[in-house]
């Protein structure tokens, strides 16, 4: 059997479809992560792995899981899960990960911070979480969001949770599991080519999992299993309407809305030059450490 397979994410990045579409489905894989047909224990399990302090951690679910996984007739055994590159326990993860599976390749997939940002505000920053149920799901301008997931590493809103630019920070990531995993350990693949040399990216898939580019590309194809997309007249309406209170009901009808054109948003010139200031660097090093040709694809360099 191949090497063991971490793939850490990141968010926004295809990983649900990849977890859905080909891990969970393809029989030579053995899959344990996000989306797994396991139980509610050994998710709780993956959970504490991410989550919980030693005292708490369920090591031992999920050493006795990965085995009996093993036991079956596979060829490659897959973790995946993108909270990880979320949590403020980065480096424990890394640890816990190290002593569970230490002959592994980890997998990062990476995408360009304007995009992913983009992406992220409209599914998710958005909408108000983590506030009492009268506000929750409350319509959130871009403006205050991008302003506030700045500040959001200073104050300790959630115990677990880091701001979405951490989880953008691929150098960070990248820096804290080659220090347990070492450099040639590591596999960076770049978001885009999925979109613009979709051959390329389901190749480097391939070389990790001895499936041939064919057979995952038709997985992929058979069972697309895609999170539904807000669109830009969903999305201007729920702005249109964020000083109103309603009822369930209109906020079914206005999901009936849901059509056309994907929700987009523009950065003003001062946001562009703050995410260049703040990726920038790290995304410089990965491109040449690995030449990625990030310049193709409007990363922020």
């Amino acid at each position: 059997m191949k090497k063991d397979i971490i793939h850490i994410g990141a968010h926004k990045t295809a990983t649900t479809s990849f977890q859905k579409n080909l891990f969970i489905r393809e029989k030579q894989i053995g899959y344990l992560g996000q989306h797994c047909l396991e139980n509610n224990q050994v998710h709780l399990a993956i959970d504490s792995l991410i989550n919980d302090d030693d005292y708490d951690y369920k090591k031992d679910i999920l050493k006795k899981k990965i085995e009996d996984i093993k036991k079956r007739n596979i060829n490659q055994f897959i973790f995946s899960n993108e909270d990880i590159v979320t949590s403020r326990f980065l480096t424990q993860s890394a640890k816990r990960l190290k002593d569970l599976l230490p002959n592994s390749t980890v997998v990062l997939s990476i995408r360009s911070q304007f995009s992913a940002l983009q992406s992220w505000y409209i599914s998710h920053g958005s909408k108000l979480k983590l506030v009492p149920r009268g506000y929750w799901n409350k319509f959130v301008s871009f403006n205050d969001w991008f302003n506030y997931i700045f500040e959001f590493n200073k104050l300790s809103i959630t115990p677990h949770q880091n701001s979405p630019l951490e989880a953008m920070n691929y150098k960070k990531i990248y820096d804290v599991f080659s220090k347990h995993f070492s450099e040639e350990n590591i596999k960076i693949l770049v978001y885009e080519n999925f979109s613009y040399n979709k051959k390329k990216f389901l190749s480097e898939w391939s070389n990790l999992t001895g499936i041939n580019v064919e057979k995952i590309e038709m997985v992929l194809n058979n069972n697309n299993i895609e999170r539904l997309r807000e669109s830009q007249v969903h999305f201007n309406l729920r702005g249109f309407f964020k000083f109103f209170s309603f009822s369930g009901n209109f906020e079914k009808f206005l999901k009936i809305l849901n059509f056309g054109k994907r929700a987009k948003i523009s950065f003003k010139k001062k946001e562009e030059e703050k995410i260049k200031e703040y990726f920038g660097e790290g995304n410089n090093f990965l491109n040449k450490k690995f030449n990625l040709e990030l310049d193709k694809f409007n990363y922020p360099l």
